[in-house]
């Protein structure tokens, strides 16, 4: 390998960021563009870093590398939307929800089964990307690569 697989963690994190942003400015405009960047921005950014590693590598990641893109990438992912809806809490973007008694517990639980299903669709949709995708990718621009197939 001629880069570690941090550098790739690190322009994916980059890359998210910068999609996260851009999905901001789009969603000024257009009212349902913020929502759709939560799934598609870490997928988007998943697909270009697989690219990027298909061009500096000259190969489709292998099993172990694809892991640990997909896990390096998915707690990124993880860390910033967990940040980001701290910060939406601490700075009083929450506020407005007024529950009492069970109500508490009623909207964290479904809030925790939200993220959690998200989480998880957002987790195999990098997984597709780093893989399946990637390899695909990698035989059209590289030919064959039969040895990076599972």
């Amino acid at each position: 390998m001629t880069r570690p697989i941090s550098s790739y963690l690190l322009f994916f994190a980059l890359a998210y960021v910068g999609m996260l942003i851009l999905f901001a400015v789009i969603s000024m405009f257009l009212s349902s563009a913020g929502s759709s960047g939560t799934v598609i921005a870490p997928f988007l950014a998943a697909m270009m870093i697989g690219e990027f590693f298909i061009k500096k590598e000259r190969r489709a990641p292998n099993d172990a590398e694809r892991n640990a893109l997909t896990m390096g990438s998915f707690f990124i992912f993880a860390a910033i939307n967990i940040v980001l809806l701290v910060l939406a809490f601490v700075g009083g973007a929450l506020g407005d929800i007024e529950v009492d008694g069970n109500g508490f517990a009623l909207i964290s639980g479904l809030l925790i089964l939200f993220l959690g299903v998200l989480f998880l669709i957002v987790f195999f949709m990098m997984r597709w990307a780093y893989g399946g995708l990637t390899r695909k990718r990698a035989e059209k621009l590289l030919g064959d690569q039969n040895s990076t197939f599972d």
